[in-house]
């Protein structure tokens, strides 16, 4: 199963636009991060904590495909707070499954965005077992990330 994680909080925004040509003629679901309330690493224990779901969520998947908007030339919001939390929870069960990433802007084509953005996803990726199949930093990279896809569904 192909699970496109929508770091974006604009559902049908831009990102969702560009995973929807991304992932065209593919069968796969949507997981919109802005939907779950995700609290900070050290603030888990709040009520109404969604984590856990996301997390089970996830791990379903066989392919995940990370996309978020640049702001402040690198991940949004929504994503690193999903990262911090993974951080919080032991191997999170993600080994072994593919990861496909992409932003939804131009800005991280420039150091330090994209070096940064690239250490990051990289060491997710790495920390959790996942095998990055690909990245995309807009949508001119989106033909050789569909490709690294079709290759992993």
């Amino acid at each position: 199963m192909i699970l496109f994680v929508n770091g974006s909080p604009h559902r049908d925004g831009r990102t969702a636009r560009m995973a929807a040509d991304l992932l065209a003629g593919l069968d796969y679901e949507t997981l919109n991060l802005i939907d779950y309330r995700i609290e900070p690493l050290y603030s888990a224990q709040a009520d109404g904590d969604r984590f856990e779901q996301v997390r089970a969520r996830i791990v379903t998947a066989d392919v995940i495909v990370l996309g978020t908007p640049v702001y402040w030339h690198s991940l949004g919001a929504l994503p690193r707070t999903l990262f911090e939390r993974m951080y919080g929870a032991p191997s999170a069960g993600l080994a072994g499954r593919k990861l496909a990433f992409f932003t939804q802007g131009d800005q991280p084509r420039t150091e330090p965005g994209m070096g940064a953005t690239t250490y990051t996803i990289t060491r997710f990726a790495v920390l959790y077992g996942l095998d990055l199949i690909g990245t995309a930093f807009g949508a001119g990279d989106l033909p050789a990330l569909r490709k690294a896809i079709d290759a992993a569904a």
